[in-house]
């Protein structure tokens, strides 16, 4: 962490003390050879201090300072000083250290050179075995590793199967053909209303007899006061779907995640996952039961006017029909740019949210090297980047409005044309004409919304493929079934004297080996602490134990394998974990215990008594 800050601030000159003292020598190695001898890191001069004489080794070291007691004045702290060239470390028997002169300035081009024996360092450099250096750098260098995944977008036509996957999630298929129902029965209502509501006005002008308008009246009113309780029902009904439609995929996913392996968090960025968890969860809970109530909705109104104008006038309903090949023609047009542009648009939310998560954590050191520019111009970077996806979809959505919109035009004068024709030769009644002109003035921008509305269930399932795919990538651990031979059940296991046997254990991370041919065992009731330095793998040893990596060779419990069991029963019944990060208290030990009360005598006194 302290030379990623240094580096991060992107000074000139960088001062190292001993950082990497604290680090497994695979890890040290890694971040001096990667990261600090990396070229990326050329223009910056690295001044590291260590006692460590791999590092010295290296062939991106220029300079080399040795420091030494002098015999004579070790007590009073004083030190001579040696120049000395990278070569003289080169691992060779009776091979002497060359040192350059203290005294002789690097400016005058002069080499000097003597032969000094250097004990300590000579030592040193003895204890290291020049086969374990070489093979460690080997290691190191050629060892593969699993990048991120970077965020991924499909191509072609949605996938069938997403569809029925949303199906299948909204519950039970008499509900669903209950809504669909209600759908049909309401729109049947409204055109049993504005059938009525053409015979009522024609029986005026036929000097119908009152009963019998009043009997149009009555019928108005009932359709109505039917049509609107069965709205309300159908509403709540397809609320209820959509809300069990949302909770099943949520849960899908989040069953997906608890149960992935360490694996997949290794490889997928936190934006990937962010994104899909934030804005595809929020699709599917509210854009797309909107999106699919407003094409059900169209596509009925869009039927009952074709039967309204059937029945009133068929020359107009043929004249009607002839014009519908063009709305076909630009929903072809507009739905495949609709479609990957909403995929490219949704990938490219992922870089947002993985500078924001950056940032968020570690708002202190930006705060601490003043990179608050740097941080606002990669933000807007990112967010550019995003921005070319939605731009060109916007300019899509515009233009097949105005095509739409003129195809309306044409729809609504071919109809009046039509009527007044029929009107003219007196084929058409008054009331026929007011009916027809009616379903005609709304069949275009019901069409138009219809297809807009088909065009866009396709976009809005991409969140849907996209909740999918993040399924399929987290691999996560399926429960085996019971003939599997797998042991299940906290009754069912008998762990013997309850020895913990680690046989010949070994464990990897993407191609870095971390633990190697372990051998050991615990006795019972032992209390072991594993010590060691950072990246020793002390963290990936509890790992092994909880099954969250694959690992080569065997743990047993008594006289039961950990691998036999569920991972249920293995991390609910057997293990019991406490994790290093702070995932339960988001603060410190002490505003965990004491809380917001001030930090009075009495509570630092308790705390004195309980540490003695």
């Amino acid at each position: 962490m302290l030379v990623a800050r240094a580096i991060y601030s992107r000074r000139n000159i960088l001062l190292l003390d001993d950082v990497l003292a604290s680090l497994d020598s695979h890890v040290g190695d890694h971040i001096f050879t990667r990261c600090l001898c990396s070229p990326a890191l050329m223009y910056m001069t690295k001044v590291v201090v260590t006692n460590q004489p791999a590092f010295i080794a290296h062939a991106a070291v220029d300079r080399v300072l040795c420091f030494e007691h002098a015999n004579d004045s070790a007590m009073r702290g004083e030190f001579t000083v040696q120049s000395l060239a990278p070569s003289v470390f080169k691992r060779s028997e009776g091979a002497s250290i060359d040192s350059t002169a203290a005294t002789e300035p690097p400016s005058t081009g002069k080499r000097h050179r003597r032969n000094s024996t250097l004990p300590l360092l000579a030592e040193r450099l003895g204890e290291s075995s020049p086969d374990d250096s070489k093979t460690r750098e080997v290691v190191v260098r050629n060892a593969p590793h699993e990048p991120a995944v970077p965020e991924t977008s499909r191509q072609g036509a949605l996938d069938l199967r997403i569809l029925m996957l949303y199906v299948k999630s909204l519950g039970s298929p008499c509900a669903v053909a209950g809504c669909g129902f209600l759908f049909a029965v309401e729109h049947g209502l409204v055109l049993g209303g504005a059938y009525c509501l053409g015979q009522w006005s024609h029986s005026s002008d036929d000097d119908m007899s009152s009963s019998k308008a009043t009997s149009f009246q009555t019928l108005f009113i009932v359709l109505g006061l039917v049509q609107a309780c069965t709205s309300v029902v159908r509403k709540v009904l397809f609320v209820v779907l959509s809300l069990a439609a949302s909770a099943s995929v949520h849960m899908s996913v989040v069953r997906a995640l608890v149960r992935a392996s360490m694996r997949f968090f290794d490889t997928t960025s936190p934006g990937v996952i962010l994104n899909r968890c934030i804005t595809d969860v929020a699709s599917v809970d509210e854009t797309i039961p909107y999106v699919v109530s407003s094409f059900l909705a169209n596509g009925l109104d869009i039927v009952m006017s074709f039967v309204a104008v059937a029945a009133t006038a068929p020359l107009v309903l043929a004249v009607v029909l002839l014009l519908v090949y063009p709305y076909m023609y630009l929903y072809k047009l507009y739905r495949w740019p609709a479609r990957d542009l909403k995929r490219l648009q949704s990938a490219a939310r992922s870089p947002i949210l993985s500078h924001f998560n950056e940032v968020s954590q570690g708002v202190n050191t930006v705060a601490a090297f003043d990179a608050a520019a740097a941080v606002s111009a990669t933000s807007m970077r990112v967010i550019d980047a995003s921005v070319q996806a939605y731009w060109p979809s916007l300019v899509a959505n515009q233009w097949v409005t105005l095509w739409l919109e003129l195809l309306g035009i044409g729809i609504v004068a071919a109809a009046a044309a039509a009527c007044v024709w029929l009107r003219a030769t007196d084929q058409l009644h008054a009331s026929g004409v007011g009916v027809v002109l009616t379903y005609a003035a709304q069949l275009p921008g019901r069409m138009g919304w219809m297809l807009k509305m088909l065009a866009a269930i396709e976009v809005e399932c991409v969140a849907l493929e996209r909740l999918d795919e993040l399924t399929i990538q987290a691999e996560f651990y399926k429960e085996d079934p019971p003939e599997s031979g797998r042991l299940d059940g906290e009754a069912n296991v008998r762990f013997g004297d309850g020895t913990l046997h680690f046989h010949h254990v070994s464990m990897s991370y993407g191609g870095h080996v971390v633990l190697r041919d372990i051998h050991v065992d615990i006795p019972t009731h032992a209390k072991v602490a594993v010590v060691g330095r950072t990246g020793a793998g002390k963290s990936s040893l509890v790992r092994a134990l909880l099954g969250l990596y694959p690992i080569h060779g065997s743990i047993q419990l008594g006289t039961v394998a950990l691998s036999s069991l569920s991972t249920t029963t293995l991390r609910r019944h057997v293990l019991g974990f406490i994790p290093q990060d702070a995932v339960l208290l988001g603060q410190t030990l002490w505003e965990g215990l004491v809380g917001d009360v001030a930090q009075s005598k009495v509570i630092l006194d308790t705390i004195e008594r309980s540490l003695e």
